[in-house]
């Protein structure tokens, strides 16, 4: 946080195959033993009660749904040019003209275009339902005090618009726990487990959201976001490969967007070779100069991401050429 010169921000680590958190980090934090540090703001438990717009990681599960429904599949060909379009006097733009590019482009690139065509494509209801699935504007089963619920909104009412910003992460509020438990379907062959503190007990019955078959075409997309052309590579870490995704959202604050003021974060799975850990992280306006999810909240998980590897004693599946530089020699 430190770096980012942030107000604040939330991680958390999950075992995506047994539903068990392993980890919840909040900043800024209080020392127990120091009275004078307990204030509202230090013992709040970010990730459970901070609600946030999440904003491009939710593209793969709009991308998920349109392969799950058989409406795209990762080489279908999308047209992004100009860069931008109108959907009901709205102005949608991506950060560059990509042209014609393939939806797991979309993904890597993080096109809002490309993703708001996608979600196009399919009923109205048919995403919001994917997300409520996944548990997203819902409390966790953790049981944690104080835990916001969020807000998905109805589609009963829905116009192009509303649509088209819950395609790339916008017209909703979520919290960091719910994000990573909603991505665990990536690294559990489409299957939510709901999260839980507990090693053994009760915990509401694992359900299927996306198929197998789906899940094995999304995970390519995310590997793909942390290596060369994508918005993600500070979160490589060695002998392994990760992937994941980025986002970058403005604060809304007093019914208006805040000129300068972001919500970075970066949710990422390890390893891809097959995924178990799923970690989610947000940072609250970072003030650096390097303010996006790429830069300020993907070095994070390979931080702790690392560590984890070595801790449950993951077999490597990447080969570094360091590695292979050393044999020769």
């Amino acid at each position: 946080m430190a770096r980012a010169r942030a107000a604040g921000g939330s991680a958390v680590l999950v075992d995506a195959w047994t539903g068990e958190v392993l980890a919840l980090a909040a900043q800024p934090a209080f020392n127990p033993n120091d009275m004078s540090s307990r204030t509202p703001e230090r013992v709040r438990n970010r990730p459970v009660t901070d609600l946030m717009e999440p904003g491009s990681p939710i593209k793969p599960f709009t991308i998920a749904t349109a392969i799950d429904l058989g409406l795209v599949e990762p080489n279908t060909l999308i047209e992004t040019s100009p860069g931008r379009m109108r959907v009901q006097g709205h102005v949608i733009s991506d950060v560059s003209n990509y042209g014609e590019i393939d939806v797991s482009t979309v993904i890597a690139k993080s096109s809002n275009v490309g993703t708001t065509k996608i979600a196009m494509m399919m009923e109205p209801s048919a995403l919001r339902d994917r997300l409520a699935l996944l548990g997203l504007g819902q409390p966790t089963a953790t049981g944690f005090p104080g835990e916001e619920e969020g807000f998905l909104p109805s589609y009963a009412t829905w116009r192009d618009l509303d649509r088209a910003a819950l395609s790339y992460g916008y017209n909703l509020n979520i919290t960091t726990i719910q994000l990573a438990q909603a991505y665990s379907v990536f690294a559990n062959q489409g299957v939510l487990q709901p999260l839980t503190l507990l090693a053994e007990g009760v915990t509401p019955k694992p359900v299927q959201i996306f198929s197998e078959n789906t899940v094995r075409q999304v995970l390519p997309m995310l590997q793909a976001v942390t290596e060369e052309g994508g918005t993600a590579r500070r979160a490589q870490i060695p002998m392994y490969h990760v992937g994941g995704k980025t986002g970058t959202t403005m604060k809304y604050a007093d019914g208006s967007y805040a000129s300068r003021q972001y919500i970075s974060s970066f949710v990422g799975l390890a390893p891809m070779a097959n995924p178990r850990f799923v970690m989610a992280i947000s940072v609250d306006d970072p003030r650096s100069q390097q303010y996006y999810g790429g830069q300020v909240a993907a070095p994070v998980f390979a931080d702790v991401m690392d560590d984890v590897m070595r801790i449950y004693d993951i077999p490597p599946d990447k080969i570094d050429s360091s590695m292979l530089a050393g044999r020769a020699n």
